[in-house]
């Protein structure tokens, strides 16, 4: 595949994202599926806010000249734009619900994680096996993180876990 002059967006999905703007092709690997969202966590190992470079990297995509997106998972699609908008407005709307669940509350990631719903339901956390638990308690830290970075969240350590607060002192103005 050719690549066209387009810039390559940063993916901190660890994924590669092709376009070619002859064809219109755009292979986005895991980067922009479909159907679901694609796992971003803060893992031991990383720093900083990986979902804060992956939502800036997903408004790069979405101005592609792309008329197919050929994802890592599923059929291919062509309404790239669209589906940027979409998982942008998921990520908003998590953000919500997190704000929510912490309340007026000290929680940790897992604890934050546990009071939110996963797989469209309420008593979702308790369906999740311990994997799954996993990863939705590194991508609900990665939300957290992000909302520290947004200076909407606190964070403080009590004994060896991170404990995230709303910032009442946040203004977006």
């Amino acid at each position: 595949m050719r690549s066209g002059s387009s810039p390559r967006p940063d993916t901190p999905t660890g994924c590669s994202v092709s376009n070619d703007q002859e064809t219109g092709v755009l292979v986005s690997s895991d980067h922009v599926l479909e159907r679901i969202s694609p796992q971003i966590g803060l893992h031991a190992e990383g720093q900083g806010d990986p979902l804060g470079r992956y939502l800036r990297s997903l408004a790069r995509v979405a101005e592609l000249p792309a008329s197919i997106v050929l994802p890592g998972h599923g059929a291919p699609f062509r309404d790239l734009a669209g589906r940027v908008r979409a998982l942008l407005r998921h990520h908003e709307e998590r953000g919500a619900a997190i704000l929510e669940a912490l309340g007026g509350d000290r929680l940790s990631a897992y604890e934050t994680a546990a009071r939110l719903t996963w797989r469209g339901s309420a008593d979702g956390w308790q369906k999740l096996g311990a994997f799954d638990r996993r990863l939705a308690t590194t991508e609900t830290a990665a939300h957290l993180e992000h909302m520290r970075a947004q200076g909407r969240l606190a964070r403080h350590l009590d004994g060896d876990v991170y404990r995230y607060h709303i910032n009442h002192a946040y203004s977006h103005e």
